[in-house]
């Protein structure tokens, strides 16, 4: 195997792991095969190659839960500007994990790594700025970044620009945010473009819709929605709960609600 090979394999190694996260410590011979993966990584890390030294700060934090071991890796790597690098070291400032806290140097580190196209970066600058009122970056910067980051990838930013904008009163672009959120697989907003389309926030209440995200949480594990459902379902023809939903991507649902609603069957959420 070629030098170069191996170094592909190395750091393909450890971004399966930091993949599996969480889940890797619950698997067999888990922690054999994160000192296997370091044992190739640091090697490369000490011959001054960026990429390895951010893997093996990640491995550090995310799979050891160790912070101070995942400073000086970072802190290699973002010396010689590696966005994950700089990215990794900011997050260590902004919680004040195996450093004092700076946040500061956290949005410093942000920056740059934001400036190089980093997009979980750019949600991190944006969302520090929120954290500090405005402090570091004007409110349309804030929006740049966050729909940058979004359009990249990164539903909690949708989820987050909804909340900007709602907080600006604009609500007809938080709902579009939310909602996009939503489409993406995020929970929080499945929630919140839910209660906005049950209450009309932005506009004129629209209870499919609300149905349609309540039961979408179902899917994701939540089942908090469907205590909701049953406050207002009452008003739904049972059309509208079967297009619902159909949305939703779980027909079979609808039957079950118009049973309930009917008084032939007995509610889910007692």
């Amino acid at each position: 195997m070629t030098a170069g090979r191996a170094t592909h394999d190395a750091k393909h190694a450890a971004r399966q792991l930091l993949d599996l996260g969480a889940d890797a410590a619950g698997r067999r011979n888990a922690r054999e095969r994160v000192a296997a993966v370091k044992a190739k990584l640091v090697p490369l890390a000490r011959q001054g190659d960026a990429q390895a030294q951010t893997l093996l700060g990640a491995i550090e934090l995310e799979l050891e839960g160790n912070p101070r071991g995942a400073h000086p890796w970072f802190e290699m790597a973002a010396a010689q500007n590696d966005p994950a690098g700089q990215r990794g070291l900011g997050h260590l400032y902004a919680t004040g994990l195996g450093v004092p806290a700076d946040r500061d140097r956290a949005v410093e580190l942000f920056t740059q790594a934001a400036a190089a196209g980093d997009a979980y970066a750019m949600y991190n600058l944006a969302s520090a700025n929120i954290q500090a009122e405005g402090q570091y970056l004007s409110f349309d910067a804030t929006v740049t970044h966050l729909r940058a980051a979004a359009n990249r990838g990164i539903p909690a930013a949708w989820a987050r620009l909804g909340d900007l904008f709602s907080a600006d009163d604009q609500d007809a672009e938080a709902l579009e945010c939310y909602v996009k959120a939503a489409e993406a697989g995020h929970t929080g907003a499945m929630n919140a473009a839910a209660c906005w389309y049950r209450d009309g926030t932005a506009g004129q209440v629209d209870l499919v819709q609300a149905t349609r995200w309540f039961l979408t949480m179902l899917r994701y594990g939540n089942g908090d929605g469907i205590h909701e459902i049953f406050q207002f379902a009452s008003r739904m023809s049972p059309e509208q709960i079967r297009q619902a939903a159909r949305l939703a991507g779980d027909p079979a649902a609808a039957e079950s609600f118009i049973s309930v609603l009917e008084g032939r069957g007995p509610r889910a959420d007692t």
